[in-house]
């Protein structure tokens, strides 16, 4: 488990926790530079936590990010960490700018495995097209290298059926949904 700080930075310094019995109890191990709390175990020793904020993977482009995600392993005993580059890529529009150049990108979901070994997760964004309302969408992703890469697959729901930010508790349904609207 990490537990840190949430405001908004580049690397998100947090406290790592480890359990011996199954989550009944916690033990602080060591501080290290975590990036979400959203994690895919790797092999038996080691575990990749995914980053939570997102840059271009090159200058000016909007529809593929990278930032370093971090590797924690267990060798004869002792945890390492060590930072490697995580992609989510083949957005199908421009996202919007979050911070100076940072895209408005965050990982949160859960990961799940898939029957043919791959991985996915949701992750939200802001398209350009919502930038002014301040939309989000949901968005799934799917990894087939273990978590380092990252390929768009669908919207999950986007801002017309989604609460438009976290603080928000009105939901505001499309005019053509169940619901009304």
């Amino acid at each position: 488990m990490v537990a840190s700080a949430d405001t908004a930075q580049v690397k998100w310094p947090g406290q790592l926790y480890l359990s011996r019995d199954a989550g009944e109890s916690w033990r602080y191990t060591r501080d290290i530079d975590s990036f979400s709390h959203t994690s895919v175990s790797l092999d038996s020793d080691r575990i990749l936590l995914l980053p939570y904020e997102l840059w271009p993977l090159s200058p000016g482009d909007r529809r593929n990010a990278v930032a370093d995600g971090t590797i924690i392993s267990k060798t004869y005993g002792n945890l390492d960490t060590e930072p490697v580059p995580v992609r989510f890529i083949g957005l199908d529009r421009d996202l919007d700018e979050y911070n100076v150049d940072e895209l408005f990108l965050l990982s949160c979901g859960e990961i799940l495995r898939l029957r043919d070994g791959g991985l996915i997760t949701t992750i939200y964004g802001r398209f350009g097209l919502n930038s002014e309302r301040h939309h989000y969408e949901f968005i799934a992703v799917v990894s087939h290298d273990g978590g380092f890469t990252w390929e768009y697959r669908s919207i999950v729901t986007d801002w017309r059926n989604a609460l438009a930010g976290p603080k928000d508790q009105t939901n505001h349904p499309a005019p053509d949904s169940p619901t009304g609207g």
